[in-house]
């Protein structure tokens, strides 16, 4: 009788382990997932960063083309509201002494050879404007 009771104790110790191996067999599995899991999220991670520090870097190229821009609208600013009104106001100045009337030919003429100055300068200013704004696209575009 000791000898049947100690064959149903190995018994349900056997299916006692038994049961823990499968158990067992299921954490493994469970860890192994668990570890694909991680190692999928790690990777992610580490695409996810470096896409952030090429973005970041493209903003900061974008950041440094924006002050070139910037400082070429002022620039150009300058250019219009100096270099270009000076013509302007003299022709605009000049063709004034014209419709007041002159009686000296001479008069007509030195008016005439400012006006042309005048002319001439406002052509290269517009010259360079054009030029610069030209630049300042091809900067912008990189």
């Amino acid at each position: 009788m000791a000898d049947k009771k100690n064959k149903i104790e190995v018994a349900d110790d056997n299916a006692a382990l038994f049961a823990h191996k499968k158990e067992l067999a299921q954490c493994e599995t469970d860890l192994v997932q668990a570890k694909k899991t991680i190692t999928a999220h790690t990777i992610t991670k580490k695409e996810v960063a470096k896409e952030l520090k090429l973005a970041q870097k493209e903003i900061e190229k974008a950041a440094k083309i924006q002050k070139i821009y910037e400082r070429g609208l002022r620039e150009m600013m300058f250019i219009i509201s100096h270099k270009i009104r000076q013509p302007i106001a003299k022709i605009m100045g000049l063709s004034l002494l014209l419709e007041d009337g002159i009686d000296n030919s001479e008069e007509v003429q030195q008016i005439v050879v400012y006006m042309k100055e005048s002319s001439k300068l406002l052509d290269v200013f517009t010259r360079e404007l054009t030029a610069f704004v030209h630049q300042q696209e091809n900067i912008k575009k990189g």
